[in-house]
């Protein structure tokens, strides 16, 4: 048994001594494969596009039918004042609308990311695209020889203050001074010009499209837009399908047109989110108190109801009506918002100084005599002067009968009560136990 289990153990070195010698194959071939990756992936360092840049998803600007749509938009509002403005548009309008602001926010992040060299901190302290554009431009992508950053930012001061207001111009001029920053590269230049160029064009084209939709909204519903501006107005009749269709919908149901759908992980589907329509983006809804704001969006959905069947059936012109409305919510929200009116406390009463006369009779004297004091205490409560009677720390603690002690002379003592009736009392029941 010795002899087998020698053997038995030797042939386990054997086994783990061939296992050893095999993963050196392997590493040889794994040591092989590394160099076939790595010369592909030196392909894409080879590309132009720059590492900090990003997909900018819709990419209007070079899109054949946003710009044909915008250079419609301008021949439509260079046309003569008398000529009635095209609702043709209107659907395509809204629609561009947030495709701008995602482009808009694109060549932002490209822009923070291109221009972070030259100005450290800056997207802390302008947050808006269009400003970050404007004060990187006013600033320069790269600084004239010999010039610092502070420099820069002192010798530009007033053209910034149009775009930095207050205490922020403080917090600019502090953040150049702590961060020179470098010059950029011809890459970084090149994604910095071309972003700051697109925010621009973009906000071009975003104000085009909104005047056009404040004129056309004037025209066709002066209502709905004295209420809730233009842009909602527009935004919500192109949801609906137009403004004789907005007329047959509910109030309730214009409380979520716009709202983005979301998947529930119950399994229900998707299901629009409540309270998140385009009526929680309109200005009076922001400028009421949050916990106010659901109160008010049920209140002008109802208004927005009943403006657009104002306009519809031709009421007054001018939003005569929708101004009132608006107004009147106003005032609503300044009523919800005031803290509660204090109780007011009253004061007493003037006391009565007089006593009031009340009226006598044969039951208001019999209710006198009820509760008048009977002869029997009268006598309790006497007491004879220069008589003995008794110890005198029983008088001074009103320990004796008073007077009725006087009269023992037989059974009881008989009392008058005022001559009507007598009454005969023991002086074993008058005796004090």
């Amino acid at each position: 048994t010795m002899t087998t289990l020698e053997d038995d153990f030797l042939d386990d070195l054997d086994d783990l001594e061939g296992s050893d010698d095999e993963p050196t194959t392997s590493t040889e071939t794994s040591t092989e494969t590394p160099t076939v990756t790595t010369t592909t992936s030196t392909t894409p360092t080879d590309t132009t596009k720059p590492s900090t840049t990003h997909t900018v998803k819709h990419n209007l600007l070079k899109t054949q039918k946003f710009l044909s749509h915008i250079s419609s938009i301008e021949s439509v509002l260079k046309s003569a004042p008398n000529v009635p403005l095209s609702s043709s548009l209107l659907i395509p309008t809204t629609n561009y609308l947030p495709l701008i602001i995602e482009d808009t926010s694109s060549h932002h992040t490209n822009l923070i990311n291109a221009y972070k060299p030259r100005f450290p901190g800056l997207e802390e302290v302008v947050f808006s695209p269009v400003s970050y554009a404007s004060v990187a431009s006013i600033i320069g992508v790269n600084l004239p020889p010999g010039t610092t950053l502070t420099e820069r930012v002192q010798g530009r001061k007033e053209e910034l203050e149009k775009w930095v207001k207050g205490a922020n111009m403080m917090t600019l001029s502090v953040s150049s001074s702590m961060s020179q920053g470098r010059d950029l590269n011809e890459e970084e230049e090149g994604v910095a010009n071309e972003s700051i160029d697109a925010i621009k064009t973009l906000k071009e084209h975003q104000d085009l499209l909104m005047s056009y939709l404040s004129s056309l909204m004037s025209t066709l519903c002066p209502n709905m837009a004295a209420l809730c501006g233009t842009e909602i107005s527009a935004k919500i009749i192109s949801l609906a399908g137009g403004l004789p269709q907005l007329t047959r919908i509910p109030a309730c149901n214009l409380m979520v047109f716009g709202a983005p759908k979301t998947s529930y992980s119950s399994g229900t589907g998707n299901v629009k989110a409540h309270k998140n329509g385009l009526v929680k983006e309109c200005d009076i809804v922001e400028g009421a108190p949050e916990y106010l704001r659901p109160r008010v969006m049920k209140v002008l959905c109802n208004k927005i109801s009943l403006a657009s069947r104002c306009d519809l059936n031709g009421g007054q012109s001018g939003g005569v009506t929708g101004s009132k409305f608006r107004a009147e919510l106003m005032d609503k929200i300044a009523k919800w918002d005031s803290p509660d009116k204090s109780q007011l406390k009253k004061a007493l009463p003037k006391p009565q100084m007089e006593s009031t006369k009340k009226r006598g009779g044969r039951k208001v004297r019999a209710a006198k005599a009820r509760f008048e004091e009977g002869e029997i205490h009268k006598l309790k409560n006497k007491r004879a002067f220069s008589l003995k009677n008794g110890e005198y720390g029983d008088d001074a603690m009103g320990m004796d009968l008073g007077m009725l002690g006087e009269q023992r002379g037989g059974a009881g003592v008989s009392v008058s009560l005022k001559g009507k009736k007598k009454q005969k009392l023991s002086m074993s029941k008058m005796a004090i136990k």
